[in-house]
């Protein structure tokens, strides 16, 4: 399992659950060392929001997740996304932890989360533990018959207020 999976699982699941969705295929050969860089990963469609995704993977468990994992070209294509300040669009960081053979658990944090130079409750980093208690809270989905329910994904967005302590999610980015 690699990060490519992980965007390949969202897309399929946006797909198959009624939305529609487009992962952007990584560059080849000398693209991919050009400046040719993708802003995200997947581009997802509900039938109330357009989702810019950027994801990120943990092979390894449950691991600390840090904002330096963002390339500043990601990170550049996130933020002028969010500073555009439409509703129906929202950039977002799937982080992805997968344990062989035991589960495989994705969180979804708005943007917002990790907006430093604007947002007073940004964060640099999520710790393992905070994941595993944001887990429990119901704060991610999990694969099961080889989808994540992103049907219900608005529910579980991982705002800066959730991290910080607060239990209301995400009602924007």
């Amino acid at each position: 399992m690699k990060e490519s999976d992980l965007n390949t699982l969202i897309a399929h699941s946006f797909n198959e659950l009624g939305g529609w969705a487009y992962k952007i295929p990584d560059p080849q050969g000398m693209a991919a060392i050009s400046s040719s860089k993708r802003p995200f990963d997947v581009i997802a469609d509900d039938s109330q929001v357009s989702w810019k995704i950027e994801s990120k993977f943990s092979s390894k468990g449950y691991k600390a997740f840090n904002v330096s994992r963002l390339e500043d070209h990601q990170y550049e294509g996130l933020k002028k996304l969010h500073e555009l300040g439409n509703i129906n669009i929202r950039p977002i960081v799937a982080y992805g932890v997968w344990e062989p053979r035991k589960f495989f658990d994705v969180f979804f944090f708005s943007f917002r989360c990790f907006f430093v130079e604007k947002e007073p409750l940004a964060i640099r980093s999520v710790k393992a533990k905070k994941l595993i208690e944001l887990k429990e809270k119901g704060y991610c989905l999990s694969k099961y018959k080889g989808l994540l329910r992103v049907d219900n994904l608005q529910s579980i967005i991982i705002d800066p207020e959730t991290i910080n302590g607060g239990e209301n999610g995400s009602s924007g980015s």
